[in-house]
């Protein structure tokens, strides 16, 4: 109950499109070997640090009401670009590969 569960759906999401978006370039496309891009390293940063904040929240330490706020809205945010950026990155080296 910390979380909306809009963002569990969405993080969820994102990775279900990384993972189906693999075996799509595989299968449609040729091998290829799977590259964690910088975007998707903040992401999981952004993830692991909102983490932190709900044990802090859920063990009564003290803490700002706002970063709660802020680490949804910046979990969401880094989800989304790093998601876009996969799907970018990989339909450029699909389509390039398929043109060749």
């Amino acid at each position: 109950g910390v979380l909306p569960a809009w963002l569990f759906w969405l993080v969820l999401g994102r990775d279900l499109l990384i993972v189906c978006g693999g075996l799509a370039f595989h299968y449609g496309v040729g091998r290829f070997e799977m590259q964690p891009s910088l975007p998707g390293k903040l992401n999981t940063l952004i993830q692991i640090l909102v983490a932190l904040a709900i044990i802090i929240l859920l063990a009564d330490l003290p803490m700002q009401p706002w970063v709660m706020d802020a680490g949804i809205l910046l979990v969401a945010a880094s989800a989304i670009f790093s998601g876009a950026h996969y799907i970018g990155v990989w339909s450029l080296r699909a389509w390039r590969t398929k043109r060749q």
